[in-house]
């Protein structure tokens, strides 16, 4: 990072000193998310972190929201229901990041009714900004202009992976995943207590309702990046690019500018790494073999598959999310 991005240098070597450097950027990313809850419009920047047990998911989220005033996020906290939430926080939540701590908790908390119910509310939400309730007694709507960052283990997210799916709870989230090696574990133990000196104050608010003033200068550069991202994460593009320009911007934000430079372009592309599903590795390579013009025999022979069943079902999968084209339509068009 270059002297105008000076915040995302302070977070990345304080993480990195403290934690671990491979969550580093996740904690940058987390700050995004924040920032980006201040945003006039739509789209915000929603993080689902993924990871397995005890490797800082809560700690970054916590580090994070020290720097932020309160009037920056909800910290929900890890056991809430929708009822819970409008009565506590109202029918309207205004320019804030709702903090789910322990989204593990949260939903194996919850009968399957409520948990439904708490999964198509947020991905309503966070997909138009209102959630309509209704059933034989009573209706009311909860609006809410939010980002999100919830915090998952990897083994509830596997439990859970078909239900968001359905939901489209994760085309609404930038999921990132990362697992930390033992002995960066134990190197933890053996390092001193700091916390990180950086605060803000209402200045950030202000400079997030400018709009970026050179973002033609950088859109191509933030294509290509959101589409290699679409193919890691095995999400549609639309989704991908909205989420994309909405990091980039939150980037430039956190530093204190309303323009794009290399740093942010630079940051964003770090997150690539991370955007690889650790329940289904090899999804993305179908589906970039697919795109370079690979035939299922030739995608089976490279990743030395001897069955071509689940080569068929992830590119049936892309075809159905709008990450890819059937061939001969794309001819056809």
């Amino acid at each position: 990072m270059s002297n105008e991005s000076p915040v995302t240098e302070k977070i990345l070597n304080y993480m990195k000193e403290k934690y671990s450097p491979i969550i580093a950027p996740i904690a940058v990313l987390k700050a995004c998310s924040i920032i980006s809850s201040k945003f006039p419009k739509y789209p915000r920047l929603n993080i689902m972190c993924i990871a397995p047990s005890r490797q800082f998911k809560t700690q970054t989220s916590n580090e994070m929201q020290n720097i932020f005033p309160k009037t920056f996020y909800i910290n929900t906290g890890s056991d809430f229901t929708i009822h819970g939430f409008k009565k506590r926080y109202g029918k309207k939540i205004n320019k804030k990041c709702i903090m789910i701590n322990d989204g593990t908790l949260l939903f194996t908390s919850k009968s399957q009714k409520g948990k439904d119910r708490l999964i198509n509310a947020l991905a309503e939400l966070l997909a138009d900004g209102i959630y309509r309730y209704s059933d034989n007694f009573r209706s009311w709507d909860l609006t809410g202009n939010i980002s999100c960052i919830m915090n998952i283990t990897l083994e509830s997210y596997m439990r859970n992976k078909q239900i968001f799916s359905e939901s489209t709870l994760t085309e609404r989230f930038i999921t990132v995943f990362y697992m930390i090696p033992m002995h960066e574990q134990i190197k933890y133990a053996e390092k001193k207590e700091e916390k990180l000196k950086i605060t803000y104050g209402k200045k950030l608010a202000k400079i997030t309702e400018s709009p970026i003033q050179n973002a033609d200068k950088y859109k191509k550069e933030l294509i290509k990046i959101a589409t290699e991202a679409s193919i890691l994460s095995s999400r549609s593009m639309n989704g991908t690019i909205d989420e994309i320009n909405a990091m980039a911007k939150a980037h430039a934000n956190l530093n204190g500018r309303n323009n794009y430079c290399k740093d942010d372009m630079q940051f964003v592309s770090s997150i690539l790494p991370y955007l690889t599903d650790l329940t289904a590795p090899n999804e993305n390579k179908i589906i970039a073999a697919y795109i370079e013009g690979k035939s299922v025999m030739e995608i089976c022979k490279s990743l030395n598959f001897s069955a071509t069943s689940y080569v068929y079902k992830v590119l049936n999968q892309a075809k159905i999310r709008g990450i890819i084209q059937d061939k001969e339509e794309a001819k056809r068009k």
